[in-house]
């Protein structure tokens, strides 16, 4: 069984920072990744879509957060609109947007103070070819459905990377089929070899299809509403594969068993539960998951609709 252990809310950021973008506008965390014990979050503003990058300090034995968010400088990732997911590997952070793939080496960042904000400048940003890495995708999944499935586009909105092994976990929430040309919310899973050459990331052109929208058929057996996708992480300490659901007001959490007996998951996904079997059930649409330890995750909860005077984003802890 599960359940949520603590909860609570941070601040973007205090009143001393009004020149922060996610400050100014209502905004929606998009994506969170732990670096030791720092997480790193980006936000973006529901107009423009813009993004603002930041991360606290967490105490992982007491899960308190430190009062003082540090901001990142760069460009390049300041410039990126339709932000999806984020997530680390190795030194590495990997922002994944709409059209684009971009990473940075976390440790290569300078720290500048001017005593009011505390900032982080990315020096140098790479890109992977996000096109190519779809049309990969794209094939796998087409190679198992006759012609009048063929996907011709699809959305990127949950990665997970199994260090230890190198893999990477990626999470289809959007589709648009060739057939019908029109974009429908599903919930894909595919895996693939992620390395580091050179220093460059480079993802295997070869993907394996974890699940094709199985989650949603057992979501309309248990009489849940169509659920569309948050986000996605592997836990290699049990084996499981989390995936983050909402719907329009609420949020669920899944979980795929890895059985390495016959290397495959389960094909049939599992509605966590809290106590008496009931499903975990968050009230506010989740935005992202993130292990803070064994078996202890940070999820984090966007408010709904468009709220103009919210400078705050909810969060809980679950123990699984």
């Amino acid at each position: 069984m599960s359940s949520i252990i603590d909860f609570g809310n941070l601040i973007w950021f205090d009143k001393t920072k009004i020149n922060i973008l996610c400050n100014k506008y209502s905004a929606k965390i998009v994506g969170t990744t732990i670096f030791n014990n720092t997480i790193i979050i980006i936000c973006e503003t529901r107009n423009s879509k813009l993004p603002t990058l930041f991360s606290y300090i967490i105490d992982t034995d007491t899960f308190l957060f430190n009062d003082t968010a540090i901001y990142y400088k760069n460009n390049t990732i300041q410039s990126l609109k339709h932000s999806r997911t984020l997530v680390k590997y190795k030194n590495y952070v990997l922002l994944v947007t709409c059209r684009k793939i971009t990473y940075w080496d976390y440790t290569d960042s300078i720290v500048d103070n001017n005593n009011l904000i505390y900032y982080k400048l990315i020096n140098n940003t790479k890109s992977l070819d996000y096109q190519k890495v779809m049309n990969n995708i794209i094939l796998a999944i087409n190679n198992i459905f006759s012609s009048d499935k063929h996907i011709r586009y699809l959305s990127i909105d949950g990665i997970s990377i199994d260090e230890i092994t190198n893999t990477i976990f990626i999470g289809i929430g959007v589709v648009n089929y060739s057939k019908t040309k029109k974009s429908r919310t599903e919930v894909i899973l595919v895996k693939s070899k992620i390395n580091i050459i050179n220093n460059v990331i480079e993802i295997d052109e070869n993907f394996d299809v974890i699940d094709y929208i199985n989650l949603n058929i057992v979501a309309i057996g248990k009489s849940l509403p169509k659920q569309r996708l948050s986000d996605i992480h592997f836990d290699k300490t049990n084996e499981t594969l989390y995936v983050l659901t909402h719907n329009i007001t609420k949020g669920y959490l899944w979980k795929y068993k890895w059985y390495k007996s016959i290397n495959m998951f389960n094909t049939t996904p599992t509605l966590v539960s809290s106590l008496h079997s009931d499903p975990l059930v968050f009230n506010q649409i989740p935005s992202s998951i993130t292990k803070l330890k064994d078996n202890h995750f940070l999820i984090t909860l966007n408010h709904k609709g468009n709220a103009l005077n919210i400078n705050n984003f909810d969060y809980v802890i679950v123990k699984d």
